[in-house]
């Protein structure tokens, strides 16, 4: 099965899909939709680096390091021009990069739920590209602050919530997915949230993107983010008028 895996940034297809990619390496091809780089000097600072562009290298770096224990070779790793936190601002751009990868029988994408305002572009972006297609979309669980505490790794509840595929990872696959983990020195800050011992997907069902995905603050509105919902659906209303 011919699988596109697009995700916002590196580490995130690890959390995603370590069992697919290492299993059916040949049938997987990844998109980043940023860079995994953001423009705030307090992150590239954080890592030992000088410049957003040298931190944005040594992501890359970290993603082929990961990807080598998968047997996913350099050229089917594609990355859009994009900033980290500017996923939203290129939604139209990444829609039709996303689109250039067609056809495939399968899409890999996070859901919408407001952990990260790139995760939430990425959904939408997809949507964007599949529509009319038929192509199957399968979403799985970063964060959220559904019920104002922070929660890794699992959906947030919705009338899609039966269509859920729970993978337990066998020790291989959890040891693999570990050591995936660890190529990521730069976020091992964040690593601990995700399960090494299965992975969790269901099928993306139609959200209404000018609505919030839960009620209250999302996760990333308590981040220095400079991100809300409001700015973020700002951004969003005007894209989808102009593509209906």
């Amino acid at each position: 099965m011919k699988t596109l895996i697009v995700v916002a940034h590196a580490d995130d297809e690890t959390i995603a899909a370590s069992r697919l990619m290492g299993t059916f390496p040949a049938d997987c091809t990844l998109l980043h939709t940023t860079d995994s780089a953001p423009k705030n000097p307090k992150y590239f600072e954080r890592a030992g680096c000088d410049s957003r562009e040298q931190y944005a290298g040594l992501r890359r770096a970290e993603l082929m390091a990961a990807m080598q224990l998968t047997g996913i070779q350099p050229a089917q790793c594609h990355l859009a021009p994009v900033p980290d936190q500017d996923a939203v601002v290129h939604l139209v751009l990444l829609a039709k990069t996303i689109a250039g990868f067609f056809p495939v029988d399968l899409i890999i994408t996070h859901a919408y739920e407001g952990g990260h305002p790139d995760h939430d572009a990425t959904a939408l972006a997809v949507a964007m590209a599949v529509r009319c297609t038929g192509i199957e979309v399968k979403e799985f669980p970063a964060y959220h602050a559904a019920g104002g505490n922070l929660v890794a790794g699992e959906f947030i509840p919705n009338a899609s919530r039966a269509t859920e595929e729970r993978i337990l990872l066998s020790a291989e696959d959890s040891a693999r997915k570990k050591a995936m983990f660890g190529c990521f020195r730069s976020q091992q800050h964040l690593m601990d949230r995700f399960s090494m011992t299965q992975e969790l997907f269901r099928l993306a069902p139609e959200y209404d993107f000018l609505q919030p995905p839960h009620a209250g603050k999302l996760y990333y509105e308590t981040r220095d983010l400079s991100w809300t919902y409001s700015r973020w659906r700002a951004i969003v209303e005007p894209v989808l008028s102009s593509n209906k």
